[in-house]
């Protein structure tokens, strides 16, 4: 039941409101012409009516006021509103609506990282700067150089989770490297046993940046030392491939949770918010 809300949620639930599509509206100087009054036309471009759109959003009484400033009669300024009206057309717009769920889950900043064919995962802070987790399993890559500084001649690395350590340049330029050959998400590897999120600008070592020069689009989290061996001797053996899974921590309370359905499938066992991840589809092949 609680999988088949869930598959409602995330239809794309959408709003319908209409717009006013103005591309065709003749201009203020065409329109007064063929109404033969162009005796008006500076009246209406120094009131600020460079564009006959603007005429459709007046009301009755702005009508009434501007006939009275301008001593013209109200009939000659209604005259013309009537006119642009035979040529309003408006469009039926649907916006979607965001799912709750998902909002609440790409707001969470601590979770776990899952890797088929393991035992143990691994936990991650998210970047300030980080893009919305992916939703599914990813192929892990390891950057050619450890750090991810230099990654040119690296091949493509659409739809994977690529692996750097920490050092040599700034979190940023990371990031920016990592994005620039299509990583999917960009795991750091922490040189310690502690976690935080990591910033763009001062807090890297990094210059001072515009948010502009920030990857925008790029998943990215930060995990512990501990990892890497782990992870890199496995992907001797056989592909590895890694989920980060989101989990809120309630204020007050030991547990930690998933709170999407899919991700709530997966066991969880926690203690001070140190889970292992436990599910028949991260088993061997």
């Amino acid at each position: 039941m609680e999988i088949l809300l869930f598959a409602i949620l995330l239809l794309n639930l959408s709003v319908a409101e209409k717009v006013l599509v103005t591309e065709h509206l003749p201009t203020i100087d065409k329109l007064l012409e063929e109404l033969e009054m162009t005796h008006l036309t500076d009246k209406f471009y120094s009131s600020g009516f460079t564009e006959t759109r603007y005429i459709l959003r007046m009301k009755d009484m702005d009508l009434r006021i501007m006939a009275m400033e301008w001593g013209v009669e109200k009939e000659q300024i209604v005259r013309v509103k009537d006119a642009i009206q035979n040529y309003k057309v408006e469009r039926e717009v649907v916006a979607a609506v965001e799912d709750p769920l998902m909002r609440e889950r790409n707001g969470l900043k601590y979770g776990k990282l899952v890797v088929n064919r393991s035992t143990t995962s691994y936990e991650y802070f998210t970047a300030y700067f980080s893009a919305p987790l992916p939703l599914e399993f990813l192929p892990i890559q390891f950057a050619t150089d450890d750090s991810a500084c230099n990654l040119a001649g690296t091949s493509n690395a659409s739809g994977r989770l690529l692996f750097a350590t920490r050092g040599g340049c700034s979190f940023l330029d990371k990031a920016t490297n990592a994005s620039a050959i299509g990583t999917s998400a960009l795991a750091i590897v922490n040189n310690g046993s502690n976690l935080f999120h990591i910033a763009a600008g001062y807090a890297t070592g990094s210059d001072f940046v515009e948010d502009s020069d920030v990857p925008q689009n790029l998943p990215m989290v930060m995990i512990k030392h501990h990892a890497t061996m782990a992870l890199q001797l496995g992907a001797t053996q056989y592909p590895i491939e890694g989920r980060m899974v989101p989990l809120k921590c309630q204020s007050g309370e030991t547990q930690c949770f998933p709170i999407l359905p899919d991700e709530k499938n997966i066991d969880l066992e926690v203690a001070n918010c140190a889970a292992v991840l436990r599910s028949p589809r991260l088993r061997a092949d």
